[in-house]
């Protein structure tokens, strides 16, 4: 795949996972378990398609930026770069495992629920983590300034979420997510029209230029 077709999956990730998103808002460790046991014994077969989406998503994210970092690194940034990209993605998958195990057990007993749900919990606040490293990883690459500057306002974003996610606070619930999602939209296009470049020191320390 060339680099400016490596923004196709890309753009089709964010698709998916919006799509996904749209099916069902998995219940965390604030609701009442007696409302999650409800709600999975009422949404089984749903969740079970949205989760597979997901895994769909993220092997397509994974193709994303195994492709897209070769504009954007070399060396063992490249390497870096790709091993984030690479956790974003294995993170995105196991986020998928506890709401679609709950989905298949159909009527969940309440330790069973809350196993699982402290289980998505965690996996969601890993996400978060590895989300945060391949923006940091992102921002160090990039030749774009407005692009390094997104990738360091989602850093930071998911550092937060993470945080209080873990808190079992909801405030960036929302927001973290369609910011990651923002990012991945934004290097897409940006793929698509050929206008991505890695960023290198220059010798004076003025700055940094773009190479192809």
């Amino acid at each position: 795949m060339d680099g400016r077709r490596a923004g196709w999956p890309g753009i089709a990730f964010v698709v998916l996972l919006l799509l996904q998103a749209g099916m069902a808002d998995i219940p965390t460790l604030d609701t009442p378990i007696a409302r999650i046991q409800r709600f999975y014994a009422n949404h089984g077969g749903i969740i079970v398609v949205a989760q597979v989406i997901a895994v769909v998503a993220s092997v397509l994210f994974l193709l994303f930026v195994w492709t897209v970092a070769v504009q954007l690194a070399s060396g063992s940034a490249l390497g870096r770069l790709r091993a984030s990209g690479a956790l974003v993605a294995a993170s995105s998958v196991a986020t998928a495992v506890p709401p679609l195990l709950l989905a298949l057990a159909n009527a969940p007993s309440a330790s069973t629920a809350h196993a699982f749900t402290r289980a998505a919990d965690v996996t969601d606040a890993i996400l978060f983590a590895a989300i945060a490293l391949f923006a940091s990883e992102l921002a160090r690459d990039v030749a774009s300034g407005w692009l390094r500057a997104g990738a360091l306002v989602v850093a930071v974003v998911a550092v937060a979420q993470l945080i209080l996610g873990l808190a079992e606070i909801t405030v960036l619930h929302v927001v973290a997510p369609l910011a990651f999602l923002a990012l991945v939209l934004l290097l897409s296009v940006e793929a698509l029209r050929g206008r991505l470049g890695r960023r290198l020191p220059t010798p004076s320390g003025t700055g940094s230029v773009a190479a192809n």
